[in-house]
């Protein structure tokens, strides 16, 4: 087992893998969502319904954890805690570079144009105040 560096994380989340968000419920338990991110200036972006458990979960409390797993033969993960912040900018452009990543330019276009019509989105931005990854192999 050995730490990455802050290279690795970045060159890492730069990966389209997928990633689980957790936030708090109300009651204090946790609500866990596989989720596509973005890792852009330090932070790590995803996109939401507005009505998700998940923004709702961080118009209260705004404390979230993030984990991305690679399961191959490396069995790397990088998590990190942090602030989410909620906005509606950029969603468009956001949405459509986050389906490219994950599927291709042109399955990704399509994919973010049919989106973008039928979900109504937020955008969390995710600053890490801690962050960590672990070559387990």
């Amino acid at each position: 087992m050995s730490k990455m560096t802050k290279k690795e994380i970045d060159l890492f989340l730069k990966k389209p893998l997928i990633a689980i968000i957790t936030t708090l419920n109300q009651d204090g338990t946790t609500h866990m969502t596989p989720v596509w991110y973005l890792y852009k200036s330090n932070k790590i972006i995803v996109a939401s319904e507005k009505t998700s458990v998940k923004i709702n979960n961080i118009r209260k409390n705004p404390n979230v954890g993030i984990c991305i797993c690679q399961s191959d033969v490396s069995h790397k993960y990088v998590q990190a805690s942090g602030i989410a912040e909620l906005n509606t900018q950029n969603i468009q452009e956001i949405v459509k570079e986050m389906s490219v990543s994950y599927k291709g330019k042109k399955d990704g276009q399509k994919y973010s144009k049919d989106a973008l019509q039928k979900i109504d989105f937020m955008i969390i931005e995710i600053s890490p105040t801690i962050i960590f990854g672990e070559n387990i192999a």
